[in-house]
């Protein structure tokens, strides 16, 4: 659909993808990270030029509802809330909308006058919202969140920049995605699993016996 030369579902997807990155980078809790990680997986096909065909289309989205489950279950376990990063959720977050607005403007001057704007825009704004999280998150939620967005943004970027992705790329990156939430669930099991392992007055008993001993 398009409006005077201008994809509107292009400039739609671009916006969502802008407005997870926000999230990412405004979320204190694994959930509101696993919700912008959700917009962000859902709106990137429609984002990238051209317009995906059905059947990596159809595998791209059962493979980001899986990754987003996996995050939501690995999210019930963890923290309620992370450690913020240092530069402060609200500052990431401008720094997003500067990204979508830099990669509109660039696009005119990218590959020759064939860059993709809203596909660039999306990048640049997911970019700077993952780069942060993937680098400087403390927790290996965060740190997963960002580095599988960081792969996202890099695939919009190049899109951006003129660049196509061939179904076989688009299937590989659903596929890392996967992996990556799947090692995101493991790595972000929390500490208190050895406390469950361990029942209650283990280390009671075990200290009553060492002062018993002779």
């Amino acid at each position: 659909m398009t409006l005077d030369g201008v994809d509107l579902l292009a400039v739609l997807g671009s916006l969502t993808v802008t407005g997870g990155a926000v999230l990412l980078a405004r979320g204190g809790r694994p959930r509101t990270i696993v919700l912008a990680i959700a917009v962000v997986l859902v709106a990137f096909p429609l984002t990238i030029q051209p317009v995906v065909a059905p059947l990596p289309l159809g595998f791209w989205l059962v493979g980001a509802f899986l990754a987003s489950f996996l995050l939501l279950t690995g999210a019930r376990d963890g923290p309620r809330t992370l450690v913020p990063l240092p530069l402060g959720g609200t500052s990431e977050g401008i720094f997003a909308v500067l990204g979508l607005l830099l990669g509109y403007l660039a696009a005119p001057l990218a590959a020759q006058g064939q860059g993709h704007g809203p596909a660039l825009g999306a990048g640049l704004a997911l970019a700077f919202a993952a780069l942060p999280a993937a680098g400087l998150g403390r927790e290996a939620f965060r740190v997963g969140a960002g580095v599988m967005l960081v792969a996202v943004a890099g695939s919009l970027v190049a899109n951006g920049l003129g660049g196509t992705l061939p179904e076989a790329i688009i299937v590989a990156l659903a596929l890392m995605v996967l992996a990556a939430a799947t090692s995101t669930h493991v790595l972000a099991i929390p500490d208190r699993v050895s406390e469950i392992a361990l029942p209650r007055g283990g280390a009671r008993r075990t200290a009553r016996a060492s002062d018993d001993a002779p």
